[in-house]
């Protein structure tokens, strides 16, 4: 087990999630400290096996690596050796649990962890995703002509006042902390400055070069954003943001569909994907989706009631976007249970 201050793979990891690259795992170091956050890495029958994980209440360890769950070379391990590395890790850091949440169900960390005896599951909302292999031309064609040239007039409306544009370093970093300060989400306690030491971790990844940040700019100044982070041929959507002044300009719409258009197409990329839990803007744009699971090893009480209230959380989510309320509405009543 490592728990320093720098993280480094060796090369030869295959990364298939924002989450496994060590930027990211860095970040998140930086942002909550040694105590709270562990690199997990032993080896067993000649198998290197790697996870992060995140001190969480009662105890709980969370897995950092969200939708992958693991770093393995040189092959894919089998249920024993899954379940000897859940019982080392639990051993180390003295854990109640380990829970992992979001595991994208095509991934093959999902069937290993399924396989693992004494192991609780919980469906989670799916993840929905944009198919960009004609660089994206369709993905626009489809918006025209499904909105009857409500997209187009949006489009226009911000062209007429704003404009897109790509922040790096501490620019970025302003601005992240600055929008997310003037969204709803800040009045709900739902920003970044309220959420699990969020803005330290993003701000810090974005210091690192891993992230891109697209803004829309009032002349020069930043009044949303969405966090890009490309991974082989797929291009994660992390977050977006608006400041609720510019609300009537869609911001939000306008970089999720235009500007998402502008700044990818023609570099290779073949799918968009959103990131996290539907919400109305998602769902109105995506093409496609992908089924989550999280899992918490081993099955105790402790470990249900944890499943319980994400499953509970994903309910209320669900129930407010079928009923087109959007997301405000939920938080707006609670808080959150997480980041997906």
């Amino acid at each position: 087990m490592l728990n320093n201050h720098k993280i480094i793979l060796p090369e030869n990891f295959y990364s298939a999630s924002p989450f496994q690259m060590p930027s990211a795992m860095q970040a998140r170091l930086d942002s909550v400290g040694k105590d709270n956050f562990v690199f997990c890495k032993f080896k067993i029958d000649n198998l290197n096996f790697i996870s992060a994980f995140e001190r969480t209440r009662d105890n709980i360890w969370k897995c950092f690596i969200l939708g992958e769950a693991f770093l393995f070379s040189p092959k894919i391990p089998n249920a024993g050796q899954l379940l000897q590395y859940l019982h080392k890790v639990t051993n180390q850091l003295n854990a109640a649990g380990l829970y992992f949440p979001h595991v994208n169900i095509n991934s093959p960390h999902y069937q290993l962890l399924r396989s693992a005896s004494n192991i609780l599951q919980q469906e989670r909302l799916p993840s929905p995703t944009i198919d960009w292999y004609t660089d994206g031309v369709d993905f626009i064609n489809v918006l025209r002509q499904r909105s009857k040239q409500r997209a187009v007039r949006s489009w226009n409306k911000f062209e007429r006042s704003l404009e897109v544009g790509v922040l790096t370093g501490t620019d970025a970093v302003d601005a992240l902390a600055n929008i997310e300060r003037r969204t709803w989400k800040f009045s709900s306690k739902q920003s970044m400055h309220h959420r699990d030491h969020q803005l330290d971790f993003y701000s810090n990844w974005l210091l690192s070069g891993n992230l891109t940040m697209q803004v829309a700019l009032d002349a020069s100044y930043p009044v949303a954003y969405r966090l890009d982070c490309r991974v082989g041929d797929v291009v994660y959507a992390l977050k977006y943001s608006y400041d609720d002044n510019y609300k009537k300009f869609s911001p939000g719409y306008y970089l999720l569909t235009k500007g998402i258009y502008g700044l990818w197409q023609s570099r290779g990329v073949k799918t968009i994907d959103l990131w996290g839990s539907p919400d109305l803007l998602k769902n109105h744009i995506s093409t496609h989706q992908y089924g989550r699971t999280d899992f918490f090893w081993p099955s105790c009480s402790l470990g249900r009631q944890f499943l319980l209230e994400r499953a509970q959380h994903d309910h209320k989510l669900s129930d407010a976007v079928q009923s087109d309320n959007g997301l405000k509405s939920v938080f707006n009543q609670a808080t959150g249970t997480d980041n997906g």
